[in-house]
């Protein structure tokens, strides 16, 4: 069905369909491939468009603003013509660029001393690139992303913000089928806050024991442990684990957000306000936009497995029947503290029966079991890795049978595997 579809209306149709995929973008408008409601069109102007973003963004004279991706050059002569002194972009898709080059306007645009572009080799170039690049400015400088995202992304995202990761359309590109992510430098994060209002350091839980809690069934058995040991531990709760804790009176001092967010029930107590968010992108941003304490944009790195067969995954993430709660649940809580980790309710059999975000069909599972054995090796390497960098992670509370907890598994029988 083909509609007309105004700017104010992005948002909304992301909101209802949670996915979309850009078609073609164009100068009289961008259309849009919508799942339930077929090919869309917007009749925005895009230069129109990339200058009132870089106007919102905070672009003013003598600003050096980055684009995170330069699609037809629309924001980078937009943010020239409102002043900056210049522009940095930075493009890892060759095809892009390929395009870019093919388009005179844009190679006319490219050809000016005040744009500056930044072509990294591969996704593991382009993340520590990124990382420099915002680490050697100022907190408050302006970084924009391709037009199409920031309309949809504006109100997932805190106030002060001035960080947009377009994330999603490399996915759908099909960046998490290439092998640039696939063997990116493991276990590597950057976490690049976005609220002026709290930042997440190295090191600040000093060695505190962090217990990382998934919503399978043995957090329900370590739920009593956790409550009588609460004073002594750092918990950081992952999707939907958050509503066991809350309801058995335990509140973590971190929550991860991953694909599957949408599981998190709505209505959340008081307390919720003082608990940081920490954001991985994925399909879903909803329960991300009524967050009412803290947020952090988290860019991680990992293994980058390719998408499994009953459910999408976040590119860049330790990918494995959990989800994506092993990667950068684990990062993260490798970052905060020095002291061991435990795992809670992190269950790969659990995942396989119940499936991810109840998406998966039963008849599928048996058909599965090799992927099985493959996401343990990658989860046995994840934790070999922190094992040799003389951390140890291990299952909380009483011990239990692998296919409900992999870890203590692993420890025992993966741990010396080089390669998958």
């Amino acid at each position: 069905m083909n509609r007309p579809l105004t700017l104010e209306d992005l948002a909304a149709l992301a909101h209802q369909h949670r996915a979309y995929s850009l078609v073609s973008c164009r100068q009289g408008g961008y259309s849009f491939r919508v799942p339930g409601a077929g090919l869309v069109h917007s009749t925005v102007n895009p230069a129109g468009e990339a200058m009132r973003q870089a106007r919102e963004a905070g672009v003013v004279p003598g600003s050096r603003p980055l684009l995170l991706g330069c699609g037809l050059g629309w924001q980078a002569l937009a943010c020239l013509e409102l002043g900056a002194s210049s522009v940095r972009i930075l493009e890892a898709d060759v095809r892009v660029l390929a395009t870019l080059h093919a388009l005179p306007s844009a190679r006319r645009l490219l050809q000016d001393s005040r744009v500056q572009l930044h072509r990294p080799a591969d996704d593991g170039e382009f993340l520590r690139l990124l990382a420099g690049l915002f680490k050697s400015e100022h907190e408050n400088q302006p970084l924009l992303t391709l037009a199409t995202t920031p309309a949809l992304w504006a109100e997932h995202l805190p106030g002060s913000c001035s960080l947009v990761l377009d994330i999603l359309s490399r996915r759908r590109n099909g960046y998490a089928q290439e092998p640039s992510l696939a063997h990116n430098a493991r276990l590597n994060s950057v976490f690049l806050a976005t609220s002026a209002e709290f930042r997440l350091y190295e090191g600040s839980w000093k060695q505190q024991p962090v217990v990382v809690c998934g919503a399978g069934p043995s957090l329900d058995k370590d739920l009593e442990t956790l409550r009588a040991q609460r004073a002594e531990l750092r918990i950081i709760a992952v999707n939907a684990a958050l509503n066991p804790l809350l309801k058995a009176g335990i509140v973590p001092d971190l929550v991860i957000a991953v694909d599957g967010m949408n599981v998190i029930q709505a209505d959340l107590p008081v307390v919720a306000e003082n608990i940081p968010l920490l954001w991985v992108p994925g399909t879903n941003h909803g329960f991300v936009s009524g967050w009412p304490g803290p947020r952090i944009l988290a860019l991680p790195v990992g293994p980058g497995l390719p998408p499994t067969p009953w459910h999408g995954l976040t590119p860049g993430t330790l990918q494995s029947g959990m989800g994506t709660v092993a990667g950068p649940a684990l990062d993260a809580a490798r970052q905060l503290s020095q002291g061991q980790l435990y795992l809670s309710g992190v269950d790969l059999g659990w995942s396989a029966g119940r499936g991810y975000a109840g998406n998966v069909r039963r008849e599928m599972v048996s058909g599965i079991r090799s992927d099985f054995d493959y996401m343990r090796r990658q989860l046995g390497l994840f934790v070999n890795e922190l094992r040799l960098a003389g951390r140890h992670v291990s299952a909380f509370g009483e011990p239990c049978d692998w296919m409900e907890h992999p870890v203590r598994h692993l420890e025992t029988h993966a741990l010396h595997e080089e390669n998958v």
